[in-house]
């Protein structure tokens, strides 16, 4: 038997209790095999990285989010500069694909079934519907 679960609450556990010195450390390690780019940018910005991994680690309200290494690095891509700027060209344009018929259609089909007495979840079900 083998617990997923199981296994990424150990090592959620694990990464919030260790230092941020040896989460870059290990994380560095693990970059360098699976994600060279990120390993660059980490070591060409060592005191930014650590205090970008440091948001929230180690207090009362510590979200824990790193259960892997993998996290790290869309936990941390979007503070680098050139990075943050390769993710805004890259995002999707939804502007684009929706044109006038494709809203109008919508407009259209939604005042057919709208129900302002229906809870706001049936509601968002249903505008996730059409």
């Amino acid at each position: 038997m083998f617990d997923i679960v199981k296994l990424q609450s150990i090592n959620n556990n694990y990464l919030s209790k260790i230092s941020t010195d040896q989460l870059f450390v290990e994380s560095l390690i693990w970059a360098k095999k699976y994600k060279l780019n990120l390993a660059e940018l980490m070591e060409d910005n060592i005191d930014y990285t650590k205090q970008a991994l440091n948001i929230e680690r180690h207090t009362e309200k510590d979200p824990k989010r790193f259960v892997t290494y993998q996290d790290i690095d869309g936990q941390l891509r979007f503070f680098y500069d050139k990075e943050r700027e390769k993710l805004i060209l890259n995002k999707p344009n939804f502007a684009d694909s929706l044109n006038s018929e494709i809203i109008k259609n919508f407009i259209s089909e939604y005042i057919q079934v709208l129900d302002l007495n229906m809870s706001l979840e049936n509601r968002f079900e249903q505008l996730k519907q059409i």
